[in-house]
Formats: structure tokens, sequence, C-alpha cells
């Protein structure tokens, strides 16, 4: 993510309703979890984590942690080919919202607790 996208995505989490976290390892920020909660569902809209530790458990952990600051919600992201799988391999309910954007197919992925 470059200096531009992170502004945007610092701009649309001023936005009271929305939250925006960093994720820290050994003091470091190795990635963001962007949120929009209510009382019904946790809405994931952005899940970024540092390419050289990614697969290593990062993202289940921040999984997890969503689900113990928000233990009645259920949770729902969008997402593409590229993460699908990450989804599945949590439990997630995935949805096909066929081919949203030209080329490029979206689910949507639903985990209720």
């Amino acid at each position: 993510m470059n200096i531009e996208n992170i502004k945007d995505v610092e701009k649309y989490y001023s936005i009271i309703e929305n939250e925006l976290y960093s994720v820290s390892n050994n003091e470091c920020i190795v990635g963001i979890v962007g949120l929009i909660s209510t009382e019904q569902e946790v809405v994931i809209k952005h899940i970024a984590i540092q390419s050289h530790i990614q697969n290593k458990g990062l993202g289940t952990e921040i999984i997890n942690k969503i689900h113990q600051l928000f233990p009645k919600q259920k949770l729902v992201a969008e997402t593409d080919n590229d993460a699908v799988g990450f989804y599945i391999k949590l439990g997630f309910k995935i949805i096909s919202l066929g081919e949203k954007y030209p080329g490029i197919i979206r689910y949507k992925c639903i985990k209720e607790f």
C-alpha cells in the first residue's frame, strides 16, 4: 500500500462510525484492519498485512480479536479470489456475488457465532 492509499484509507475512517485499527508485531505496525460495526454485524472493510509476514497465522489472530471485541455480532467481509480461501479456512459462509467489476468475481463472507 502506498502513501496515497494510506491517506485515502485514513480519510475514509475519519467518519465516526468507521473504525481503523493498526496491527503491531514487536512494536512495529505490520497491518491495518478497518471495520464498520452495528448491533447486528461487524463489516471488515479492509484487512491488510505486510507481505513478508503473511501466511503465519496473523490474519487468523486478527479475526479472533475482532470476535473478542464484538462477541455478539456476525462478521461480514467482501473479497475476491485472492483471499476467499482465507475466509473459507476460518469457517465463513461464502456467497458468490458474481463479476462485480470487469473480470473480477467477488464474494460475501459471513461468520455467525
